[in-house]
Parts: C-alpha cells; sequence; structure tokens
C-alpha cells in the first residue's frame, strides 16, 4: 500500500527537518524535544483511534501519516519566536502546511489524501472546524483534534495542576459556564487555563477519547487545583454528568 512507502518517507524527512532546528542552546532544544516526543504520541493516538473506529488499513495510514505531520510548523515557530502560542506568533498549522507541500513525499500523495490531509492540518488547531468538503475531510478532522487534545493534556498536565491563582478572567469564565471553548488569547491566568482544559470535553468526538482522559486521571487533577466558585462548581458537576453519559455510549 503506497501509503507505507509516504509514511516511511516523512519519518526520514521530518527526523531530518527536526534535527536542523538543533542547536546548543538549552531553551531552544526543551521546546523542540517537547514537540518531536508530542508528534510521536499524537501519531500514535491518531493510529489507535482509527483502528477503535474499524477505518480500513488505508485509513488507518492516512490517520497515522496526518499525526505525523500534523505539529510540523511548531518548530520554525519556536525557533523564531520563542513560543507555542499562535495569537503571539504565527498559526502553527499554517506554518507547517508551507513546510510541508514543498516536499516530494506530499506530490506523491493521491489528489483526495492530499486534499484531507490538508483539511485536517489546517484545522486541527481551530476553535471550530470549518466546513468540510466531504464527511471523510470531516471525520479525519476530527481524529487528529481528538488525538492531539489528549496529548496536550499528558503534556501540560505538571504545568496547569498547580495551586489557584484564584482569578477567572471574566471571559473565560462566562465560556466555562455556558460550555463554550474559549479562545486561548483571552486567557491572562493559570486558571483560565484550567477552564480552558475542562472545557474542551465538549469539543471532543469519539467516547474513545473520553475514556483515554479519564482513565489518566487528567480532567480530576484539574478539576482539584481550580479556585473555590459555586457557579465554576456546578458547572463542573454538569461536566462531570456529560462525561459519564458520554463514555457509555
Amino acid at each position: 500500500m503506497y501509503l507505507k512507502h509516504i509514511i516511511s518517507e516523512a519519518e526520514k524527512w521530518m527526523a531530518a527537518y527536526s534535527s536542523s532546528f538543533h542547536n546548543e542552546d538549552k531553551e531552544a532544544m526543551w521546546g523542540i524535544g517537547l514537540k518531536e516526543a508530542h508528534i510521536g504520541f499524537v501519531r500514535r493516538n491518531c493510529k489507535e483511534l482509527a483502528q477503535w473506529l474499524k477505518l480500513t488499513e488505508h485509513d488507518v495510514l492516512l490517520a497515522e501519516l496526518i499525526g505525523l505531520l500534523h505539529d510540523m510548523g511548531r518548530f520554525r515557530q519556536w525557533s523564531v519566536y520563542r513560543t507555542f502560542r499562535d495569537n503571539l506568533s504565527e498559526d502553527h498549522a499554517e506554518l507547517g502546511l508551507k513546510v510541508i507541500q514543498e516536499q516530494s513525499l506530499y506530490k506523491e500523495l493521491d489528489s483526495e489524501d492530499r486534499s484531507i490531509l490538508l483539511f485536517a492540518i489546517s484545522n486541527h488547531n481551530k476553535k471550530f472546524i470549518a466546513q468540510a468538503p466531504s464527511e471523510r475531510h470531516l471525520l479525519f478532522a476530527k481524529i487528529i483534534r481528538d488525538a492531539d487534545k489528549l496529548d496536550i493534556y499528558r503534556v501540560n498536565i505538571e504545568y496547569v495542576c498547580v495551586p489557584p491563582e484564584g482569578v477567572f478572567t471574566p471571559v473565560c469564565k462566562h465560556n466555562f459556564l455556558k460550555a463554550e471553548q474559549i479562545n486561548g488569547g483571552d486567557m491572562q491566568t493559570v486558571d483560565d487555563r484550567k477552564l480552558l482544559y475542562l472545557v474542551w470535553v465538549y469539543d471532543l468526538y469519539f467516547p474513545w477519547t473520553m475514556k483515554k482522559i479519564v482513565e489518566k486521571g487528567y480532567l480530576d487533577r484539574v478539576i482539584a487545583t481550580l479556585p473555590r466558585d459555586t457557579e465554576v462548581e456546578q458547572a463542573v458537576e454538569r461536566l462531570r454528568k456529560f462525561i459519564n453519559s458520554e463514555i457509555k455510549c
């Protein structure tokens, strides 16, 4: 199957591309290493989720390839801006796609696989998925978004689960109470970020992902470090009920 060959080529290219950003700067290497590891975990998540969905072998490989390439823009973003915040630098999905589209492996993809890859990667970091050209495009965008979020919990849990500052930015609290997604640019405190990671649950698409997040205890750890706030606590209880209903699906 031709996607096996492309994945093999993508592995070699990615290793060479990411290593081109290696240097003696410990801060720089921390960010590069973080993203190298993250990409590996997301690739695995995509593959396992696609298998759980009982997709064809071709589509499992396509999901794996999307996971492997989804964050290629992070290396240049970190190297130039020393931040992973798109609102303070560039949209890392679009930055990565520019690099990917220059590679021969991209040109080897057939037209539909290429279109799906572009759509999924372009939408993996957006607040909402854009209107999809087809159900297959939408499916792969959902897979990469779930796979990515699952590993972002792993990466950031230690940084987020710290003693509360005791302050929620009003717009972040409002969105959380309404079960609406929070804009990254609106967050001002670590407690805002805790709400972001909790409200993400409403943006997950598959019970597989929800179960993984619950099993690893990520949500309980975040909830345990929230500041006392009656309205937020009530919203957390609604969140728990939602999670239980989704896991039973």
